[in-house]
């Protein structure tokens, strides 16, 4: 997970706190903001984390129809 969503920089940990805050605010908190910028950023991350995800579920799956 750490390749999909780094924890480096300043910047990375504050963008992975918008994320994890985004789950529930951006349904309930009419306050919450996220720029067009930190939306591409997040979702260019999201898309590397399914990535990983699928490929790890594949490898598992193939191993138990051995």
């Amino acid at each position: 997970m750490a390749t999909a969503l780094p924890h480096s920089t300043e910047e990375e940990k504050r963008l992975f706190k918008l994320l994890r805050k985004a789950y529930v605010s951006a349904r309930y908190d009419k306050n919450y903001v996220i720029t067009q910028e930190e939306l591409e950023y997040l979702a260019g991350s999201v898309k590397v984390l399914e990535a990983l995800t699928k490929e790890l579920c594949e490898a598992e799956i193939k191993r138990y129809d051995r």
